[in-house]
C-alpha cells in the first residue's frame, strides 16, 4: 500500500516545542560574542573568558591521570572523594567548615550548580531576590525553576554596595531566596562586611536561603581578604555556596565547579544534580584536584597580571570622563562604567554596544543584561591580553570622541547649549530653559558653599571622593551619578532622578515649580560636576550655581593629539568669571595655572595622596578632598 506524503516542510511536521522553552533567549553576553566572532578584525572585551592558559601543572596532572585510566568511568555522583576532601580543606581558609562526604557536590560548572540549587529550593510562583546589576545568566536559571526574579538595585554612589532598606522592602511572603554574587559580577564590588552581615541577619530572621555565587572569590586586588557569607556561623544553615575553577585557574573550558551546603540541603541538591549530569566530567574533576594541589602559584601570578590589566583599563577610563563615569573594580576582572548623557544611545545600552561593534569592531556587554539598574552602563572584560585591552579601549575612545565631534559639527550658532544634544523641538528648548530658571529660583535661600569640579578627565571620581570625605563632617549635596550637563545639574540640585520619559521630563517642571515657591534651605556644601565643553555654556552654569571653590581635575583628554582648545578655553572663562576663593590644580599639571591665567595666590597645587592607590583620579581625589575641607573649614 502506498504511503501518502503529507504536505508542508519537515519543520512543519515536527511536534511543537514546549511553551517553557519559548520564554528563553540566548544570553546577551553569548549573543554579542557570537556576533563579534563573525566580524573579521574584531576584538572582544565581552564574555568573561580569561586570556591566560590553564596552568601547565594542572594539564600535566590530568595527563598522568588519563594515562593511568582514572578518567574512563563515572565518578560518584557528588564527585571524586579526594577532590571533595581537598575542597573541604580549601574552604576552611574562608572560615567555614564542610563535611566532604555529605556537604560538597562537584558540578559541571557553576551555572549547572546554580540551576540545580534553584530547581531544588524554589517552587512555581516563588520569588528570588536578585541584586541589580548582577550576572545575567542567573535569570534563566530562576525562570527555569518557574520562579520570578525580583530586582533590588545596588547603591551605585556607594560603590554598588548593598542597600539594606531596599532589600527589606523587596521581600514578600512569596520570597524564598536571595541570590548574591560576591565579589559582584559585573561591577567588581566587594561588599562592605557590615552591610553583608546585616543582610544575612535579615535573611536568617525571615528564614530565607542565601545562594552565594563566589566564582570570583580569589580575585581581590587589595589587601582586604575575602569575607564569605559562610564565615558567619549563625547563618550557615541558610547559605548555599556556588563556586568554580573557571576563573581563578583559567579553566573555563573544563566546566567544573562545586556546591557547598548544609547536609539537609545538600541531600536534595544531589538528587537534582544526579538527574542533570550524573556526575561532573571526571577528567575535569582531576583537573580541579590538580589546581588545588599544584596551581596556587599560578593563581597568584594570574591575580597579579589581572591587577596590572585592571590598572591599565582604569587609566583608559580615567581619560574618558567626558563620556563616562566608573567605579574602580576591587575584584573580578570587569569594569562597569556608566555612560553619560553626553553620548548618544547612553540610555539604550543594547543599541550602544552593537553600534560600537559595527563602527569600531570591539565588543562589550550591554549593561541592561545585568538587570534594570545596569542600563546606561557597559561591561568591560579586562581579563584579556594587554594588546587587546589597549586596542579595544583605544577603539572605544575613538568611538566616543567621534560622537562628540559629530554633535559639535552639527551645531549652529543659534543652538541652545543647555543640552549636549541639540533640542529636538522648540518645546523641549523652552522646557529646558524653564527648568533651569526654576532651579535657580529654588536656590535663592541656599547659603551652602559650592565646590565646582571641572576638567577633561576624572571629574566624577574626584567629585565622588570629595563628597564622601565631606559627608563625614556635615550635610552635602552632590551631582546625581554622572548627569553633569546643565539640565542634568538641575536634577541634582532639585534632588530628583533624571526622568527617562517625556511625561517625566515635563513632570519635573512641577517639582521644580514647587521647590521654587517654597525655596530650599539646602545643605552645608554642594559638590557639583560641571560638564563644560565650550565658553557659551559658562554664563548659564554660573547663573545656575556660582562656585566658591573650583577643582580642576586635569587638562588632558583621551588623546593628547585631540584638540581640546574649546574645552580648555571654557575652563579658563569659567575660572575668570566665577571669582572663586580658591582653585585646586593637580601638581603634575602646573601648566594649567598658566593656561587658565590664574593668579598664584588663588591656586593650591594638589599632590597625589599616598594611599588610595588605584587610578590617577582616585589618588588625586582623596588629596583634593582633604585640601577642599581644609579651605572650607578655615573660612568657617
Amino acid at each position: 500500500m502506498a504511503i501518502s506524503s503529507s504536505s508542508g516542510s519537515p519543520k512543519d511536521r515536527l511536534p511543537a516545542m514546549s511553551s517553557r522553552s519559548q520564554g528563553f533567549s540566548l544570553s546577551p553576553i553569548k549573543e554579542i560574542e557570537l556576533h563579534a566572532s563573525k566580524i573579521p578584525g574584531s576584538i572582544s572585551l565581552a564574555q568573561g573568558i580569561p586570556y591566560l592558559p590553564t596552568p601547565t601543572e594542572v594539564i600535566h596532572f590530568v595527563e598522568e591521570c588519563m594515562r593511568a585510566g582514572l578518567c574512563d568511568r563515572y565518578s560518584l555522583s557528588p564527585g571524586l572523594l579526594e577532590l571533595r576532601e581537598e575542597l573541604s580543606l580549601s574552604l576552611r581558609a574562608d572560615g567555614a567548615s564542610y563535611d566532604p562526604d555529605s556537604e560538597i557536590i562537584v558540578t559541571a560548572g557553576s551555572i549547572q550548580g546554580m540551576t540545580a540549587t534553584l530547581l531544588s529550593i524554589v517552587e512555581k510562583g516563588c520569588e528570588v531576590i536578585v541584586p541589580s546589576p548582577t550576572y545575567a545568566s542567573y535569570i534563566g536559571s530562576v525562570r527555569l525553576a518557574e520562579a520570578e526574579p525580583r530586582y533590588v538595585a545596588l547603591n551605585e554612589d556607594s560603590g554598588f554596595d548593598l542597600d539594606l532598606d531596599a532589600f527589606r522592602q523587596a521581600v514578600t511572603n512569596r520570597t524564598k531566596a536571595i541570590l548574591l554574587c560576591t565579589p559582584n559580577n559585573p561591577t567588581g564590588t566587594v561588599y562592605s562586611p557590615d552591610t553583608l552581615e546585616a543582610l544575612l541577619r535579615f535573611a536568617v530572621e525571615r528564614n530565607l536561603y542565601v545562594i552565594v555565587d563566589e566564582v570570583y572569590k580569589d580575585f581581590y586586588f587589595g589587601d582586604t581578604p575575602h569575607v564569605s557569607p559562610a564565615s558567619f556561623p549563625w547563618a550557615r544553615d541558610n547559605i548555599i555556596r556556588v563556586c568554580s575553577f573557571s576563573k581563578a585557574y583559567a579553566m573555563t573550558g573544563w566546566r567544573v565547579g562545586f556546591l557547598a551546603a548544609p547536609k539537609a540541603v545538600a541531600d536534595t541538591l544531589l538528587r537534582v544534580h544526579d538527574v542533570m549530569v550524573s556526575c561532573a566530567p571526571v577528567a575535569s574533576q582531576y583537573a580541579a584536584l590538580g589546581a588545588l594541589r599544584y596551581g596556587d602559584e599560578a593563581r597568584m601570578r594570574f591575580i597579579a597580571e589581572f591587577r596590572e590589566r585592571r590598572d591599565l583599563t582604569v587609566a583608559f577610563l580615567d581619560q574618558m570622563s567626558e563620556w563616562l563615569d566608573y567605579q574602580v573594580p576591587r575584584a573580578t576582572y570587569f569594569a562597569f562604567p556608566r555612560i553619560k548623557d553626553t553620548v548618544p544611545l547612553a540610555r539604550r545600552s543594547r543599541e550602544l554596544v552593537y553600534d560600537i561593534l559595527r563602527k569600531q569592531k570591539v565588543a562589550f556587554v550591554e549593561g541592561a543584561a545585568f538587570g534594570p539598574s545596569g542600563e546606561s552602563h557597559i561591561r568591560i572584560n579586562f581579563g584579556r591580553s594587554e594588546k587587546d585591552i589597549r586596542e579595544g579601549m583605544s577603539r572605544l575612545g575613538e568611538y566616543l570622541q567621534a560622537g562628540v565631534s559629530k554633535r559639535v559639527a552639527n551645531q549652529t550658532p543659534t543652538t541652545s547649549p543647555n543640552e549636549r544634544v541639540p533640542p529636538s523641538s522648540i518645546l523641549t528648548s523652552l522646557r529646558n530653559k524653564l527648568l533651569i530658571e526654576l532651579t535657580r529660583i529654588s536656590r535663592r535661600n541656599c547659603k551652602a558653599s559650592t565646590v565646582a569640579v571641572i576638567g577633561l578627565r576624572g571629574k566624577t571620581v574626584v567629585r565622588r571622593l570629595i563628597t564622601r570625605e565631606l559627608e563625614q563632617s556635615g550635610s552635602v549635596q552632590s551631582s546625581t551619578l554622572s548627569h553633569n550637563t546643565l539640565v542634568g545639574l538641575c536634577y541634582s540640585l532639585l534632588d530628583i532622578p533624571a526622568p527617562t520619559s517625556l511625561v517625566g521630563k515635563f513632570g519635573s517642571l512641577i517639582v521644580a515649580l514647587g521647590q521654587a515657591i517654597r525655596g530650599q534651605s539646602g545643605p552645608e556644601v554642594n559638590v557639583l560636576e560641571y560638564g563644560l565643553t565650550n565658553s557659551l555654556e559658562v554664563p548659564q552654569y554660573l547663573h545656575l550655581a556660582r562656585p566658591d571653590y573650583i577643582v580642576i581635575t586635569s587638562g588632558l583628554g583621551f588623546d593628547k593629539n585631540i584638540d581640546n582648545s574649546s574645552a580648555l578655553e571654557a575652563m579658563k572663562e569659567f575660572c575668570r568669571r566665577a571669582s572663586p576663593k580658591k582653585v585646586f590644580v593637580p601638581d603634575d599639571e602646573e601648566w594649567l595655572t598658566e593656561r587658565m591665567a590664574l593668579p598664584s595666590e588663588l591656586v593650591r597645587l594638589v599632590p597625589p595622596a599616598k594611599e588610595g592607590t588605584c587610578g590617577r583620579s582616585e589618588q588625586f581625589g582623596l588629596s583634593f578632598a582633604h585640601h577642599v575641607i581644609e579651605s572650607i573649614q578655615s573660612v568657617a
